[in-house]
């Protein structure tokens, strides 16, 4: 049931099936362009602007960790944005890695949004932050500040994210060799990142860079301070791997006059822009029901956290 990419002539379709849907996935991908650039404007002006530090120091370990966390961030993602830039000066078009790179880099405004509600999670206070930029996004009147790792987290979703991305599609790729029902080879995918979720987020737990301070649902060392939401695998894992399912479908179909190994999902001079602008679309779609669903079942479950990585004030702009 294999068929590999041969050497005859890619095709580049557009999405002539599938038009409305990427209207609409690019319209909500300029309203996430606008609502971000106005948030994060308003945050660089105010008086907000400003590191959120612990009150107590950090034990040499941690900060150590701390610091590691940032290095390798640095260097992960100035790997992965060499090979974006090579394999785009080599193909001379948009490629599947750009798009999901540009596409995971527009959802960062998101990360500090499970806060909305109540203060549920933390990275440490000595990554370098400048406060929060949520309470001055249009539709939000109040918010715990997280506040955002800038360089780690930034860079994770600028190049880790994406990174994702195309070794998702690859695994279905090498699933789709062994197993003959699609929606098997989708659900093994989805398991897998999953657990390399619970396995990295679980991680940073253990090293102190980051905590869950309140959870709902069910949850590994559920009231401890080491406490993980069984919901953020599953979900978020969904959320990481859908880029790559998508990449899977359209450029590894069955069909190969369907393939698409370059993205483009529309007809016409513009067809690069909406394309990009419905990937921003799907993938901050896809998290914010990630959030919203995070946000929603919350039951109070609250472990104790060191103060370098415990809630800091709130911002209440009522």
């Amino acid at each position: 049931m294999t068929h590999e990419i041969s050497g005859a002539a890619p095709v580049s379709s557009s999405w002539p099936r599938g038009r409305i849907p990427v209207a609409c996935l690019a319209i909500v991908g300029v309203v996430v362009v606008v609502a971000q650039v106005w948030g994060y404007t308003a945050w660089l002006v105010s008086a907000d602007f400003v590191p959120i530090r612990s009150s107590e120091p950090l034990p040499g370990e941690i900060s150590a960790n701390v610091a590691r966390a940032e290095l390798a961030a640095v260097a992960g993602a100035a790997l992965w944005l060499s090979y974006v830039v090579w394999d785009v000066v080599r193909k001379r078009a948009l490629t599947w890695p750009l798009l999901w790179t540009v596409a995971w880099a527009s959802v960062f405004w998101q990360e500090p949004m499970v806060n909305l509600r109540n203060h549920t999670f933390s990275f440490n206070k000595a990554f370098v932050n400048r406060g929060d930029w949520t309470p001055h996004l249009p539709f939000v009147r109040d918010s715990s500040p997280l506040p955002p790792a800038l360089v780690m987290e930034g860079l994770v979703f600028v190049s880790l994210l994406p990174l994702i991305a195309v070794a998702t599609a690859g695994l279905l790729r090498v699933l789709r060799r062994h197993l003959r029902i699609p929606v098997l080879v989708v659900l093994v995918a989805w398991f897998a990142v999953a657990v390399f979720n619970m396995v990295f987020e679980r991680w940073g737990i253990a090293q102190g860079v980051l905590s869950y301070v309140e959870v709902g649902g069910p949850a590994f060392d559920k009231g401890k301070p080491t406490q993980w939401p069984i919901y953020e695998g599953i979900a978020l894992g969904f959320a990481w791997a859908l880029p790559g399912m998508v990449t899977f479908f359209r450029r590894d179909a069955l069909d190969p006059a369907r393939r698409e190994l370059t993205p483009r999902w529309w007809r016409g001079r513009r067809a690069t822009l909406v394309t990009l602008l419905a990937a921003v679309g799907l993938v901050n779609l896809v998290f914010g029901l990630y959030n919203a669903g995070y946000v929603w079942i919350l039951d109070g479950t609250v472990a104790e956290m060191p103060a370098w990585l415990e809630k800091h004030g709130a911002y209440d702009l009522k």
